[in-house]
């Protein structure tokens, strides 16, 4: 099978366009996103094709639930706005603020995040120039994928777009055009076909100067076809593990080696809490914010969070369970939509078995049923010879939420080094993926412990006190969003964000206020 006429076109006509637009300089590319930013402001794209309806249709939320529709809009068009705003930036020879060194050595550049977050700070790490280059170009995530290899002049970047959020496609194709100087065909996922219409609108301006075309998935054979065509030079993927696998077999048996494959791929998004003295308040804040993570598109998400560790013997490790589990029961659920969520969740329960539990009770929205319930799985100590960490290697990109209790002793729990020699090596090893994390800390913990803690997390984002989906926030204000260039290949290769152009990007971190206050103070 072949890829189709018009898809052949169209990357005759981007591969055309391809070596000039490679040159141009941060002046026009900068216009561009004020075209587009000029676009985004007229709003036509926000009723185009209807897609807000589809998208709800597709949740199983109908139209009874206006908030999450108008959420939708609202994370796009933000999320459009400030990547847009950061390429503008940068052209104007604006650069972000030095900060101290981490404790690892590493630069930190801060960013800020207004009203996007209020309350959170956001910072860039990265290693000194050649400190680390000949590490980064070795390891196990750029051998897997090739990702950093750069599309050959005259050929095409290829992005298999996201299904489970019709945002991230768009942004990493003005990543990929306005800074990495690419042309760019997007295939949309089957399950959003209807993103279609609003990229139309809001990437006119990059089709208009032959950037940019679209195309509708076809099934496995055609897209295989499309990816392996001679045209396409790069392909960017954001989905799962599997299907990146897939991705880089074909291409490799096509004889296209030197097709880089960028991708952003799943994380078990381990929530990794300190033990010491907490107040109520504070594992009332933990517990909110969690729920939280775990509940949002019905846990269909690359940075939902699977795993809760917890310190051995920690005094409080109870009360924390008991508001974690009221949170879970009172917050809404949504359908858990994705394909596959509901199956590999029953998988799970069934191996757990009586170690499993489902949260009932919780208020529903739309069509969510007891299967959408958070899977809840105590997983008991991993220095049990008994225990079973098949929920910390599995993600279910769905309602399961593991509990594992971390150290080697009752006694870890009161280690000053808890962090950083206990739970940090073992959320490295342990938990699949290094996509993002999050570490929840109360008042009382040893801020240079927790220093070393964020430090030593092989995480591209790392949220302290908050949940990661902030890293990606800030990645579309200058920060970075992938995964961790040493964290292994699961959860992908290559960077989005990281708009003012820095080299030898390590992570994220967001820092949130301290417990004491409520979620979203």
């Amino acid at each position: 099978m072949s890829a189709s006429d018009a898809e052949v076109a169209a990357l005759d006509c981007l591969a055309k366009a391809q070596p000039a637009w490679s040159k141009t300089d941060k002046a026009e590319r900068a216009a561009l996103s004020r075209e587009v930013l000029e676009v985004l402001s007229k709003d036509e794209w926000s009723m185009a094709g209807e897609w807000v309806s589809r998208e709800m249709e597709l949740q199983r939320l109908g139209t009874a639930e206006p908030s999450v529709g108008a959420a939708s809009r609202f994370v796009l068009g933000s999320t459009v706005k400030d990547f847009c705003l950061t390429v503008i930036a940068a052209s104007e020879g604006k650069e972000l603020p030095q900060l101290a060194d981490a404790t690892d050595g590493s630069c930190r550049h801060g960013i800020a995040m207004g009203m996007a977050a209020p309350g959170f700070s956001a910072e860039l790490w990265t290693k000194p120039l050649g400190a680390a280059d000949t590490v980064w170009r070795g390891s196990s995530t750029e051998t897997v994928w090739r990702g950093s290899m750069p599309c050959a002049p005259g050929t095409v970047t290829l992005v298999l777009a996201a299904g489970n959020q019709g945002f991230l496609s768009l942004v990493e194709i003005l990543s990929r055009v306005l800074l990495h100087g690419d042309t760019v065909l997007v295939k949309h996922h089957p399950l959003r076909p209807f993103m279609m219409e609003p990229y139309r609108v809001l990437l006119e301006p990059l089709a208009r100067r032959g950037l940019f075309a679209q195309t509708l998935d076809a099934g496995v054979a055609s897209s295989t076809a499309l990816l392996t065509h001679p045209l396409v030079g790069h392909v960017s993927l954001i989905g799962s593990e599997a299907t990146a696998m897939a991705v880089r077999a074909a291409l490799d048996e096509a004889a296209r080696e030197a097709v880089g494959l960028s991708a952003e791929l799943g994380c078990v998004t381990p929530m990794v809490l300190t033990g010491g003295e907490w107040t109520e308040k504070e594992l009332l804040h933990a517990a909110k914010t969690i729920a939280a993570a775990k509940k949002a598109n019905g846990g269909c998400n690359c940075l939902a969070p699977q795993a809760v560790l917890l310190p051995r013997g920690w005094a409080q490790a109870e009360a924390f369970r008991a508001a974690l589990t009221t949170q879970l029961q009172t917050q809404p659920t949504m359908p858990a939509y994705y394909p596959g969520s509901e199956e590999r969740r029953a998988s799970l329960a069934e191996r757990y078995g009586e170690k499993a539990c489902s949260i009932g009770r919780s208020p529903r929205q739309g069509e969510a049923d007891d299967h959408d319930e958070t899977l809840l799985i105590e997983c008991g100590a991993a220095a049990d010879k008994a225990f079973d960490g098949e929920a910390l290697q599995r993600e279910a990109f769905g309602a399961v939420l593991a509990l594992v209790e971390v150290g080697t002793a009752p006694g870890d729990a009161t280690r000053p080094d808890y962090l950083s020699a206990v739970a940090v090596p073992y959320a490295n090893e342990a938990c699949a993926g290094c996509l993002s994390c999050s570490l929840f800390v109360p008042a009382s913990a040893d801020g240079e412990e927790v220093e070393r803690a964020v430090a030593g997390l092989h995480y591209g984002s790392v949220a302290v006190n908050g949940w990661s989906v902030l890293g990606y926030v800030a990645a579309c204000k200058g920060a970075s969003w992938g995964a961790h260039p040493m964290g292994g290949p699961r959860s992908g290769c290559g960077v989005l964000g990281n708009g003012y152009g820095h080299s030898l990007v390590v992570k994220t971190v967001v820092r949130g206020p301290p417990l004491s206050s409520p979620p979203g103070a």
